[in-house]
């Protein structure tokens, strides 16, 4: 998850970083799946990429699937993110984790690696990618859903689409092409709905003042729908035209997709993750004025990006020195109850 913002800038540098072991094998993880059903794709530039369906045991398994989209430029199927870069030293393996929960329930898991094979700078430690341009991880995605679809092993409109940061913004991509999609859970969801930022943050910081007037200890609840409803007042200031702009992946935005094609959503995002947790509120004011029929918030609180915990701290590597100044902890087990739980209730068996 966070780990490919610090991959990528180092991947940018070119220098080769010492090695470190590489615990993120692709078939070394146990989620708990009965069988795995191995796929693959290339995209235009040659590059290839390796995919699995994971099956829960026949006595649970459903005729629903999710497919996991990670955020970025690119991350390895579990989401790994080394010991080093961790609050308690211990590696942690967020895409498992929810696959885990998935497979428990009954839910048929599709994911790739969005490492393309063979690559030599993630051989070097797992730690550096080659960066694919940003339409190319949308190629990636479009490429990955016919290759699991082609499977036939869940009917095409009961395919889950759950995608973290950046993903979920590819996720709303392939709902735009796949209008059938029974819904997205979006993780901390980036790039969602364009935005003048900086003026949303002038009214969000003028929305906790009056809160904290108001009540010297306002719930966090009244804080995030205060915040909400003063954008929904000044909309005007700080909204910019869909149709003016695309997002970074060169897709339409997703708040103008998932309205209109009226797709069940769930959105969590972390109380600490200031960036996109800016964005939800105007993401949730635009679903709301235009009376989406089935949309859901969640702020986390006391979690950041990756959705768990989070502390200001120097993170090195080796000849590095400091390459972050954030240490992180596993995804919160509420978020992925409450997304297994959503899930759950939109399955229609």
């Amino acid at each position: 998850m966070k780990i490919v913002t610090v991959l990528i800038a180092m991947v940018i540098s070119l220098k080769p970083l010492a090695a470190v072991a590489d615990d993120n094998a692709w078939t070394a993880n146990d989620v708990g799946a009965a069988e795995v059903i191995p796929v693959s794709f290339k995209i235009e530039s040659g590059w290839e990429y390796d995919g699995r369906i994971e099956l829960p045991g026949p006595s649970v398994r459903r005729p629903w699937a999710v497919m996991i989209l990670g955020g970025g430029l690119g991350t390895a199927i579990d989401w790994y993110i080394p010991d080093f870069m961790t609050i308690d030293g211990e590696a942690t393996r967020d895409g498992d984790t929810i696959a885990r929960a998935l497979l428990a329930r009954g839910f048929v898991v599709m994911r790739w690696r969005a490492i393309h094979r063979d690559d030599p700078l993630f051989a070097v430690g797992g730690l550096m990618m080659e960066v694919p341009k940003p339409p190319q991880t949308v190629e990636q995605a479009e490429l990955a859903m016919a290759a699991f679809r082609a499977k036939k092993v869940v009917p095409d409109d009961h395919i889950f689409l759950l995608g973290h940061s950046l993903g979920a913004a590819r996720a709303a991509t392939l709902v735009d092409k796949h209008k059938d999609s029974p819904g997205v859970v979006m993780l901390a969801g980036a790039s969602l709905i364009p935005t003048k930022l900086d003026v949303v943050r002038e009214i969000v910081a003028e929305s906790n003042d009056a809160a904290d007037r108001k009540s010297p200890t306002p719930s966090a609840t009244e804080r995030h729908e205060n915040a909400v409803r003063r954008l929904a007042d000044k909309r005007d200031a700080w909204r910019l035209p869909a149709n003016e702009s695309k997002t970074r992946l060169g897709t339409p935005w997703p708040a103008d997709v998932l309205l209109k094609n009226r797709t069940p959503t769930l959105l969590m995002v972390g109380a600490k993750d200031e960036r996109w947790l800016v964005e939800s509120y105007a993401f949730t004011d635009h679903l709301r004025q235009n009376k989406h029929p089935d949309y859901t918030w969640r702020v986390i609180e006391g979690v950041g990006h990756n959705l768990g915990p989070e502390i200001e701290a120097d993170v090195t590597h080796g000849e590095y020195g400091v390459i972050a100044k954030t240490k992180v902890g596993p995804i919160n087990e509420d978020v992925v109850k409450a997304a297994v739980n959503w899930l759950d209730q939109h399955a229609k068996d």
